[in-house]
C-alpha cells in the first residue's frame, strides 16, 4: 500500500471530522472496523469501542453532535507499513456547554486492503469528560 494512498485517506477522515461528515469517515473503514477511545472506564465515562458500520456510525455521530472540532492540525504522520500512527492537535467545543479546549490526540490506524480496519485514539479522557460535564 503506497504511503501517499494512506496519508490521503487519513487526511480525508480528519477533515470530515471537522466537517461532521460521519457518513464520509465510515466510508474509509472496512466493514467490520475496529473503532476505540482508549482509556478506563473506571474513571471516565468516555472509553469506547464498537465494531461494524453500523456502530461505528452512530458512535461517531454521537461525538460529533457532543464534541466540536476547530482548528484541527496534523502535527506528524508516521508511517509503517500498514501501520499509522498520528500526532495531532486540536480545539474541542463541548456543544452542550460551550467550553473549549486545545489538546493533543494520538491516533494508532491500521489499515487493511486500502481502509481502515482498525482505529485507536489516545485522547486525554478527563478533559473530554470534564468538557462533557
Amino acid at each position: 500500500m503506497e504511503r501517499s494512498h494512506i496519508e490521503s485517506v487519513v487526511r480525508g477522515v480528519y477533515a470530515a471530522r471537522v466537517s461532521g461528515d460521519a457518513a464520509a469517515i465510515v466510508g474509509q473503514f472496512t466493514p467490520d472496523a475496529v473503532f476505540r477511545i482508549a482509556g478506563s472506564p473506571q474513571t471516565s465515562p468516555v472509553p469506547v469501542k464498537t465494531v461494524g458500520h453500523s456502530d461505528l456510525r452512530q458512535q461517531l455521530e454521537q461525538l460529533i453532535q457532543a464534541f466540536e472540532f476547530r482548528n484541527h492540525e496534523i502535527l506528524d504522520v508516521l508511517v509503517d507499513g500498514s501501520r499509522v500512527g498520528v500526532h495531532s492537535r486540536v480545539t474541542v467545543r463541548a456543544t452542550a456547554t460551550g467550553e473549549t479546549a486545545t489538546t493533543e490526540f494520538f491516533d494508532l490506524i491500521d489499515f487493511k486492503d486500502g481502509r481502515i480496519a482498525s482505529f485507536t485514539q489516545f485522547i486525554d479522557t478527563a478533559l473530554a469528560a470534564r468538557l462533557a460535564a
